[in-house]
């Protein structure tokens, strides 16, 4: 199989692009801080701005402190009011404390405030801005400060209302997170190259750790699939994560070993079967070739060849059904019943069959609801139910219990038991121990192929002497 590269999409491309994105992306952080931090200013203005509008509202209709608290607090500013001798009036600060991100950022500094600021220069009527407002009407200016750590925005504004003037002072910053960052951009600029360079290396290097094992992993496999598909397991080094999906790909190698080993018995057994009724039917044509047919010989030749052909026909669909419950009953409709309505339905039948009438059979259940093939699951206990009845000395017994995840049916017979070294193949294909013929040695391995199918189990215990106790558990229905 050829194999098609493509470049884009390697994983050792992905590898080294990551790896120099990692080095890339924080100095293109620290290039568009200044963009985002006049922005930032941007956005300080326009809240002064709006901010000095809504107090202008409060001063002309005469607010109280409430309406200055809420301008404050809505624009997370600091306002001031001062008359024309410079006397404050209303001073409301609505500036939040420094939140996690920027303690987060200046640790182990604290964030510098607006508050600090303030309170290391002269009082508002003596700054440029407010003596400014006099000449314009209004003024706003931002500037770096406290070591250009905190971003500071101050506006002024002349208001005359009511026959009187007024002046707005208002102030509000944020701080500066990556100020010292960017004025040494062009040093981590320098070192980012520098170290991109050992970057490069050192995402070839993780490239080629990660696309080697990788490579070698599918070549293994794809050696198994041509010019013979093997199941040969796959040799494991180390103990990393690619050594991991190696022994996945052994755990599904073996898997499939031993589903391929399944159906060549499956098919073994199937002709071995089909052998005996295909024999009689040539011996009847056959005969029938080198003889002169006359009446008797052409009914006794009937017979053989319906015989066969029925034998043929039911190997055939026990087959085909064995065959279906052993792939999971792909196709089979699911329903929630009640097992326990099922197995008295059973015994209730197996009462009054003949061949069982010397053997008593009691059903012992409680409610126990499963979400399942009501068609599949009733063959499996009819199975169950009549192999019990056919070893059994006196008496069966059925038992459904209700479990926290499961629903289990017990079947109990009084019989002779199973030998130690049988109960491991009582449900294989073809296993038997009956002496009368009328065992074919499907029909348990047809109940673990259906419980199995439905995400259950079955399993025997017996002691010789002492009976037999199968038990089929399906999974619970959940409510």
């Amino acid at each position: 199989m050829r194999r098609v590269f493509k470049p884009l999409k390697s994983l050792r491309t992905r590898t080294l692009a990551v790896v120099c994105a990692v080095c890339v992306i924080p100095v293109l952080f620290v290039w568009l801080a200044s963009p985002y931090e006049d922005a930032v200013g941007h956005e300080l203005r326009q809240s002064l701005e709006n901010g000095a509008t809504s107090a202008a509202h409060a001063i002309r209709k005469q607010g109280m402190d409430d309406d200055y608290l809420e301008t404050a607090s809505s624009f997370g500013i600091w306002v001031r009011v001062y008359d024309m001798k410079g006397q404050l009036l209303v001073d409301q600060n609505g500036i939040e404390k420094p939140g996690l991100r920027d303690r987060f950022l200046f640790a182990p500094d604290d964030p510098p405030t607006v508050a600090q600021f303030d309170a290391t220069i002269a009082e508002p009527p003596e700054r440029l801005v407010y003596r400014k407002s006099f000449e314009t009407g209004r003024h706003a200016r931002c500037g770096y400060a406290l070591d250009a750590k905190l971003l500071v925005c101050e506006y002024a504004q002349v208001i005359e209302a009511l026959g009187f003037k007024r002046v707005i002072y208002l102030i509000t910053g944020t701080p500066r997170a990556l100020s010292s960052l960017y004025d040494e951009r062009y040093m981590v600029t320098r070192l980012t190259f520098l170290v991109l360079v050992v970057a490069i290396f050192l995402g070839l290097w993780l490239g080629w750790r990660i696309g080697t094992p990788l490579n070698r992993l599918r070549e293994e496999v794809l050696e198994r699939t041509s010019p013979v598909v093997s199941t040969t397991p796959i040799e494991v080094d180390g103990d990393d994560e690619f050594a991991e999906l190696a022994q996945a790909f052994n755990s599904l190698l073996a898997a499939l070993d031993e589903r391929k080993k399944a159906s060549e018995s499956f098919m073994a057994d199937m002709a071995h079967e089909v052998k005996n009724p295909v024999a009689a039917i040539r011996a009847a044509a056959e005969s029938m070739e080198r003889k002169e047919m006359t009446p008797e010989r052409a009914a006794r030749i009937s017979r053989i060849l319906t015989d066969s052909a029925k034998r043929l026909d039911g190997v055939v669909n026990r087959f085909l059904e064995l065959a279906r419950a052993e792939a999971g009953l792909p196709r089979a409709e699911r329903a929630e019943f009640d097992l326990a309505e099922l197995c008295e339905s059973l015994v209730e039948s197996y009462k009054q069959d003949d061949r069982f009438q010397e053997i008593e059979l009691v059903a012992d259940t409680q409610p126990a609801y499963v979400s399942a093939s009501h068609e599949h699951v009733e063959t499996a206990l009819r199975n169950l139910i009549q192999n019990a009845a056919s070893f059994a000395e006196s008496k069966v017994e059925v038992r459904v219990r209700r479990g926290e995840e499961t629903c289990t049916v017990f079947v109990v017979d009084d019989g002779p038991g199973i030998a130690s070294d049988d109960l491991e193949r009582v449900f294989d294909r073809f296993f038997t121990r009956r002496d009368d013929g009328g065992g074919t040695g499907l029909g348990l391995a047809m109940v673990r192929a259906i419980a199995e199918a439905h995400g259950g189990d079955v399993h025997v215990e017996s002691v010789v002497g002492e009976g037999a106790n199968f038990q089929l558990a399906l999974p619970r229905q959940r409510s």
